[in-house]
């Protein structure tokens, strides 16, 4: 009897990720899997993590499965979780993430708010009409160091 539970349990948990391996195979982008992983998973991390370790099985790249994570709303502490368990180095799986997600939460670049777009050259001397050019830099301060 307890070989009958413990296999209909396995059973009704092996749908969820049998078929990550089919739709990397199919080409199914990265990002929909992960987010049908936080749909299926419903919070759950030991579940997600069990995904996530699925895709990097099927051959997805540490950066590719970190992005799509990241997309997804998956935490950092599950990726690298789940990164570890497929053999990956902690510290990379670490810097992976964080690297996806400054890309998917970067500010837009574009106008500064005064008008003028970074780094762009301007003319210094616009009535003589001179090419003497200056580019837009933003100044660094230094402090003194004290002898």
């Amino acid at each position: 009897m307890r070989k009958f539970f413990t296999a209909l349990l396995l059973t009704a948990s092996l749908p969820a990720f049998a078929g990550i391996a089919e739709d990397v195979k199919n080409d199914i982008p990265a990002a929909a899997i992960a987010k049908s992983a936080v749909e299926s998973c419903a919070g759950n991390a030991g579940c997600l993590e069990t995904a996530l370790k699925e895709m990097l099985d099927a051959g997805l790249t540490l950066e590719v499965v970190a992005t799509a994570a990241a997309s997804a709303g998956i935490g950092i502490a599950t990726f690298t979780n789940a990164a570890k368990s497929a053999g990956f180095d902690g510290g990379s799986a670490l810097v992976a993430f964080q690297n996806a997600s400054l890309a998917i939460n970067a500010p837009a670049s574009g106008p500064a708010a005064n008008g003028e777009i970074p780094g762009k050259t301007t003319d210094t001397n616009a009535v003589s009409g001179s090419n003497n050019r200056a580019i837009n830099v933003t100044p660094i301060a230094i402090s003194p160091t004290k002898p």
